[in-house]
């Protein structure tokens, strides 16, 4: 009995190199993708850089706008919004936090949401109307977020991808910086074809999204093994580099419901949750009562701007040094 207890521990090892033999033999039998294409002339630095202009630049540049329109009542809340909706600050609150839900497609998304965000003003609003109008907002931007993210792990490999989804979500603060701004250079048309301020910046901003979201559906690329912008040979390098990271886009497999149930069963998931949610909720914090707190403290008007845009700069900041430590 002794002797077989003091043989355990050696079978146990054996048992563990014999599972990881056996998953490694799993990753051998995906056939490596394009086998038959020559990469050796493909140099990988340049191949990043390339993918990094073609892809983040203009998936940044629409969650800018998302989350400009989201946050630009909170600078239309400067120019009698409240007043002229005859509103009162729980219905203000309530507008606020009115639920969000998911949609998919990119381009879709843009689009719809900019024409929501259009109609704010298109039509005689109420304090109801303006409620329904956040939550159809909300409908159609949700997905962009998550959307983008998944995007993104379909084009970089896993140490590759924490930075770009900085650089990503960092486009927030972006919009914070300079709404204010924008906002005060389009209240210069209050009174323009009797409309309000406020109803000019909802106007402005929304068909500024319609038309991103129509050009997007030329400009974003579908995934990696049909983008135009690539040659086969860096097609072929992309999709690679994801087997060799061991990512499931890698080998075209379809969404299915075990991999939900796995992911909702997985504690990262929750505690990814939590933290996203300890981003975000200083953001808008900062986003939709920061320029009202600031209004209130009884600073001139081009001292706020500069206040918001320093505080949205230290933000922006950090969020892109984060990452790289």
């Amino acid at each position: 009995m002794s002797d077989i207890n003091k043989a355990s521990p050696a079978s146990s090892e054996r048992d563990t190199k014999d599972e990881a033999s056996i998953d490694f033999e799993k990753r051998l039998a995906v056939p490596l993708y394009n086998a038959h294409v020559d990469v050796s002339g493909v140099d990988e630095r340049k191949l990043l850089r390339k993918l990094d202009l073609a892809l983040i630049p203009w998936l940044s540049f629409l969650y800018l706008l998302s989350f400009l329109d989201r946050t630009s009542i909170g600078n239309a809340k400067l120019y009698n919004l409240n007043a002229d909706l005859h509103m009162t600050d729980k219905q203000y609150l309530l507008t606020l936090t009115t639920l969000q839900g998911i949609v998919q497609n990119f381009s879709g998304l843009m689009g719809q949401f900019g024409l929501y965000h259009m109609s704010k003003r298109l039509i005689n609003l109420t304090i109801l109307d303006l409620i329904a109008m956040r939550f159809l907002l909300g409908v159609f931007e949700a997905g962009l977020f998550p959307g983008v993210n998944y995007y993104l792990s379909c084009w970089y490999k896993r140490s590759e991808f924490g930075i770009r989804a900085a650089i990503f979500f960092s486009a927030a603060t972006v919009s914070g910086a300079f709404g204010g701004l924008l906002a005060a250079g389009i209240s210069k048309m209050d009174g323009v074809g009797g409309k309000p301020a406020w109803a000019w910046i909802f106007i402005l901003e929304g068909l500024a999204t319609v038309v991103a979201g129509a050009a997007s559906f030329w400009i974003i690329q579908d995934f990696p093994d049909t983008a135009k912008f690539l040659t086969e040979a860096e097609r072929t390098v992309v999709i690679r580099r994801l087997q060799s990271d061991d990512q499931f886009s890698a080998a075209g497999e379809k969404l299915k419901l075990k991999y939900i149930l796995m992911s909702l069963r997985d504690w990262k998931t929750w505690l990814g949750m939590i933290v996203y949610a300890g981003c975000d909720a200083p953001l808008y914090a900062f986003s939709l009562f920061l320029p009202t707190i600031i209004n209130q403290l009884g600073m001139l008007s081009s001292k706020l701007k500069k206040y918001i845009g320093k505080n949205n700069t230290i933000i922006q900041a950090t969020r892109l040094l984060l990452p790289i430590f």
